[in-house]
């Protein structure tokens, strides 16, 4: 009977020690399915990073010419800022002149008023 218990026992640790194999050859082998999924993705991924830097390196590109005729243009809107208060600044001034002339026009008027309201009355 010992003999008999001896070869149930090594049965059934053989069973149980079969079984826990099974599942970790089971696990073994999901993870390398995966790590070979995982691996595939990754390889995708390089494969769209590799094109998405070339758009990156081409909209850069574009950007830097955009941002070089902005200054550009940015230099000549300042140019001509200033034409146009130099402009102002010489209206203003002949403005000035203008003014000034119209009222010493309008003093002599004035002053020869009387001088013409005398000749009507004499006329």
């Amino acid at each position: 009977k010992s003999y008999l218990s001896f070869i149930n026992m090594y049965k059934s640790l053989y069973t149980k020690k079969r079984e826990e194999i099974d599942i970790k050859a089971r696990n073994v082998s999901l993870g390398l399915s995966k790590i070979a999924k995982a691996s595939e993705d990754v390889n995708n991924m390089k494969k769209v990073l590799a094109v998405q830097k070339e758009e990156l390196k081409i909209a850069e590109a574009n950007t830097q010419d955009m941002l070089a005729k902005l200054e550009v243009g940015a230099k000549e809107a300042e140019i001509q800022k200033q034409q146009a208060q130099v402009i102002e600044t010489e209206c203003q001034e002949t403005a000035n002149i203008i003014n000034k002339e119209k009222e010493e026009a309008n003093a002599e008027l004035q002053a020869a008023l009387p001088f013409m309201e005398q000749a009507k009355k004499a006329a």
